[in-house]
């Protein structure tokens, strides 16, 4: 039941997350002009390929500050686990998942960047 709740917990906080960075954010920088607000937000107006790039740049965004949040939450548990072998093994596979989360999505978004760049030359 515990890691359910905290499965919940990591997902309210994305979405909210992406909440305040596509629907709050924008708005609040809307009042110094349209054209800073895109450079600030990453999210651009103009073509598909364009857009969609801004999009997953910011999910790709938050996700890296999720999984650098959970190298640091397993790396203090491994620290305190005081020699306790469960701790040092739940420690061990948060690690463990999360630089492959960091693997996963430097390579998701090497590939999406080469997608859309090519997407972008061929609109041109």
């Amino acid at each position: 039941m515990k890691n359910k709740k905290s499965i919940f917990f990591l997902f309210a906080l994305f979405v909210i997350l992406l909440f305040c960075y596509f629907v709050i954010l924008p708005n609040v920088l809307a009042q110094y002009g349209l054209e800073k607000a895109e450079g600030i937000t990453g999210i651009a107006k103009g073509t598909i390929p364009e857009y969609v790039g801004g999009i997953i740049n910011a999910v790709v965004g938050i996700l890296g500050v999720i999984l650098v949040v959970l190298i640091i939450y397993g790396g203090v548990m491994y620290m305190t686990s005081a020699g306790s072998e469960e701790k040092t093994k739940s420690a061990r596979n948060i690690l463990t998942y999360a630089i492959i989360g960091v693997v996963i999505v430097f390579a998701s978004y090497i590939i999406s960047k080469f997608v859309l760049s090519a997407l972008t030359e061929i609109s041109k």
